[in-house]
């Protein structure tokens, strides 16, 4: 950045010094020609504008009088000519002088901070966007409408609400989801975002027990069925489980994963509108072991049984039915189909063969145990009990705040989908009282990742090849160019913007370290999603994202109010460039009363870091990627007149997508349904079966009874088709005969006469 800065200032001198350059020549050559006139008593015949009692020449008119009068005034050209180099020469001495303490006052740099023209180039005088602070010449908000990340560092009081968090509230007009930890910006700012922005407004909060709080639920949102399935399953399941993103050096950690992946999948086919907390009862059984359920869906048997007895009996066979065949195997009716079948809810039974070519195994004939759950759940099956069980106390502990009664009441349906948070204007608040952050912090934690990968999917881009012209169409191309950027200039094209997502992450240390905002922050602008991230302090946020992190290095906007910790300070005084400080020397010498002084040139920092650790607290900090750093001031919402109007009174209800809800509810009923109807589908089946067999007989009897009419039919049809067609036919015979006949007569008659008429000339 020194560099940079060292490059625009060089810049900056070089076209002042060009300016003077050219205003020195232009003064000094008239100085020339007004001086000589002087010396010849302003002569007539020099010519010339008469002002009051002074005479006006051209500024360039000495050139001229040089070469003109060189032989009539020699002595009065070389006296002026001196006196033109003897100028010349004291302006270029000025000129090293100045040139001297510009390179000595700036050999050690050149920071500084915006200027007024500066900050104005930066765009942030807008009406709407993520509030930065007051310019500190004008006054005005500083809003960033731009596609650039922001990162807050603010302790607790010093003002990062009434600065920036609430305002933004108010000013950003496109969807926004704010992790409003106490709740405050939900009270403040819902109602002019419902009735003035227009906007839906959710509000989901997890503790609530006034019906406030919408419902969410995390598992509404895999794609069952389809091949994206389990990646959107083990985003969930790694969210929740590696809060601390220990990946695949923890082996706990990771089969955890692995058990939640299959239980996910399991509890979702078993039953379309299954949540986390069927999750975690699946998890805790209270009449069976984990392990001996898990046998039960493998159709294997259980951990004490020796073979297969218990599978069948389990399976409505009895002891007679059970036989051993002459490799001494156990057969029963049962047998091959014993396991859980995951496609009962689906018409396509061969789903899993489409999607991860599983066409069964022996325990599975029909190939309807879903092969991934089977997969993990086999591993935990046959893994040691001693380890098996510290998987499941990592799974069981990080999933437990799902069994609290008023957390699972608001994650079994969902009154909102992610989608609709870009495809509409919304906002949604993420509402958790300080003292419970630690129950809710995964849950949290889940809907942010959740969101960032859902609406960061595959991009689609047009390739195809532009369409190649004819002669005449490149000849008329530059004209039909033109007249499109005519009628555009006049009659330009108001092109809707493109809704955009802010997510305002307050406390983002608090929810432990989110993996994928650290990955998706340089691709999500892409996507038309902006992050603004809060910290109390850099030091707080390298300790959970570490010294060198890509939140940070990606947030192109970075805002500081006064720290109170003992090492930001000292970061925050690294950031700024140095510029170059002129010092006074004193020194004595034995008994010398009078002292000598010297100047020296020394680098100093913008700020020390005892200066950023007393800012006052009526200023910040703005950085900006590329651009001089800004003391911006403080901005005090509530006593800015500009904010009256804009408070309104907050909700008393979350929204709800009545639709999306709507449509739940009705899946739920049929759900509810499907067992009656899939009992009575089996005897319905029965009986069409029998009626197809009597059906089909019947059917063969009158097919055969019908194609022997249709043949008849056809045969007399046809028949009469091709008589009459052969009697048309012998009709148009007929008529061309006749015809002919009279043309060979007509023939022969002039043939006739021609052969008199040569035998009289002969």
């Amino acid at each position: 950045m020194n560099k940079t800065n060292n490059k625009k200032e060089n810049k900056k001198f070089l076209i002042k010094f060009l300016k003077f350059l050219f205003l020195f020549a232009f003064l000094q050559c008239w100085f020339a020609t007004q001086y000589f006139a002087y010396k010849v008593y302003y002569n007539p015949i020099l010519g010339g504008i008469k002002i009051k009692n002074y005479k006006i020449y051209s500024p360039f008119s000495y050139i001229v009088w040089k070469y003109k009068y060189k032989n009539e005034v020699p002595k009065v050209i070389k006296h002026v000519n001196e006196v033109v180099y003897m100028t010349s020469l004291i302006g270029l001495l000025i000129m090293a002088i100045v040139l001297s303490k510009k390179n000595a006052s700036t050999v050690h740099g050149t920071a500084k901070w915006a200027d007024r023209a500066e900050i104005k180039k930066l765009d942030f005088d807008r009406p709407h966007g993520l509030v930065l602070g007051c310019n500190p010449y004008t006054l005005k908000i500083m809003r960033d409408h731009s596609d650039r990340h922001a990162f807050m560092g603010a302790p607790t009081r010093m003002g990062k609400g009434i600065n920036s968090a609430t305002p933004t509230a108010y000013d950003w007009d496109n969807s926004i989801i704010i992790n409003d930890i106490k709740g405050e910006l939900w009270g403040l700012t819902s109602g002019y975002r419902k009735h003035i922005l227009g906007q839906k407004v959710f509000c989901f909060a997890p503790l609530d027990t006034d019906g406030i709080s919408c419902q969410f639920n995390s598992l509404d949102f895999i794609a069952i069925g389809t091949g994206k399935e389990l990646e959107d399953v083990a985003v969930i399941s790694q969210t929740l489980i590696d809060v601390d993103g220990k990946g695949e050096s923890d082996h706990w950690i990771t089969s955890a994963i692995n058990l939640i992946n299959g239980i996910i999948l399991h509890v979702r086919y078993s039953n379309p509108k299954a949540s986390l907390v069927d999750v975690v009862e699946f998890l805790t059984p209270p009449n069976i072991s984990l392990v001996d359920q898990i046998a039960d869906i493998l159709g294997v048997p259980r951990e004490m049984e020796e073979n297969e007895v218990g599978v069948a009996l389990r399976n409505g066979d009895t002891k007679q039915d059970i036989k051993l065949n002459s490799k001494g195997e156990m057969i029963y009716p049962s047998k091959g189909y014993a396991c859980f079948d995951h496609l009962k809810h689906f018409k396509d039974k061969k789903l899993f063969k489409k999607i991860y070519n599983y066409e069964g195994t022996d325990r599975d004939l029909e190939g309807r145990l879903h092969p991934l759950v089977a997969r993990e759940f086999m591993a935990f099956f046959k893994t040691p009990d001693r380890e098996r069980g510290s998987i499941l106390s990592t799974a069981t502990q990080k999933l437990k705040i799902f069994l609290d009664p008023i957390i699972a009441q608001h994650i079994r349906k969902s009154d909102f989908t992610i989608k609709q948070l870009m495809e509409e204007k919304c906002t949604l608040y993420l509402v958790t009282p300080p003292k419970n952050l630690y129950r809710t912090k995964s849950l949290l934690r889940l809907i942010f990742t959740q969101v960032v990968f859902e609406l960061t999917d595959r991009m689609s881009f047009n390739t195809k090849a532009p369409k190649k012209l004819n002669f005449i169409q490149k000849l008329l191309k530059p004209f039909s160019t033109g007249f499109s950027k005519f009628i555009n200039y006049f009659f330009p094209k108001v092109v809707p913007e493109k809704n955009r997502l802010l997510l305002m992450i307050d406390e983002a240390t608090a929810l432990g370290k989110l993996d994928i905002i650290e990955q998706s922050m340089a691709y999500a602008a892409g996507y038309n999603i902006k992050f603004f991230i809060i910290a109390q302090s850099l030091n707080q946020f390298k300790k959970i994202y570490g010294e060198n992190n890509y939140i940070i290095d990606n947030c192109s906007i970075q805002i500081f109010l006064t720290p109170n910790d003992d090492k930001t300070p000292k970061m925050l005084s690294d950031m700024f460039d140095t510029y170059t400080e002129k010092v006074r020397n004193e020194s004595k010498r034995g008994f010398q009363l009078v002292p000598t002084y010297s100047w020296s040139y020394v680098p100093r920092k913008l700020m020390t870091p005892g200066e950023v650790r007393t800012l006052p607290y009526e200023d910040i900090i703005l950085m900006v990627t590329g651009q001089n750093p800004i003391k911006g001031k403080k901005l005090f919402y509530y006593k800015d007149k500009r904010y009256d109007s804009k408070k309104l009174p907050g909700l008393e209800k979350s929204d709800i997508n009545e639709e999306f809800s709507k449509k739940n509810e009705i899946d739920i009923e049929k759900l509810n349904k499907l067992k009656v109807i899939e009992k009575k589908e089996e005897e319905f089946t029965e009986k069409l079966e029998i009626f197809n067999t009597a059906l089909k007989e019947a059917t063969d009897d009158l097919y055969e009874e019908i194609a022997t009419n249709r043949s008849n039919f056809a045969k007399k049809y046809f028949d009469e088709l091709y008589q009459k067609e052969i009697k048309e036919k012998e009709e148009n015979l007929s008529k061309y005969t006749k015809e002919v006949r009279k043309m060979n007569n007509a023939l022969l008659e002039k043939m006739n006469e021609t052969e008199i008429s040569f035998s009289n000339e002969r």
